[in-house]
């Protein structure tokens, strides 16, 4: 769990760095550049990470990096290799309710918690 804790530390304070270094934010109504960036970049991450350490790394190496850094970076990156996965397991009804679930839950939560708590 300490991998995790620092990873995720460090993965929040990257996440934090770029979004407070480009201009455009959600509060100003303006294209959130910032958190695509964390999105794409942290999808990227993680195929390269895991790709990388599924074999032979220490068991340390994935809950650093993978649980921990990209998690805190951004949880996109997660959402990106579990929906890669169920595709090469040939899950892809499951890949189509997940994609939409996601998308559609996600910001349907969005919208149903900003309802609540206006």
């Amino acid at each position: 769990m300490i991998y995790v804790f620092i990873g995720a530390g460090l993965g929040g304070v990257c996440r934090f760095l770029i979004s407070s270094s480009v201009p455009s934010q959600i509060d100003e109504g303006k294209f959130p550049i910032a958190i695509l960036v964390c999105n794409i970049v942290g999808c990227f991450l993680i195929g390269t990470v895991y790709h990388f350490t599924s074999q032979q790394a220490p068991s340390w190496v994935q809950p650093l990096l993978i649980t921990g850094f990209l998690g805190g970076f951004t949880t996109f990156s997660s959402f990106g290799l579990e929906t890669i996965k169920m595709a090469q397991n040939g899950s892809y009804l499951q890949v189509i309710f997940y994609l939409l679930a996601s998308i559609i839950g996600g910001i349907a939560a969005v919208v149903i918690a900003l309802k609540i708590f206006k």
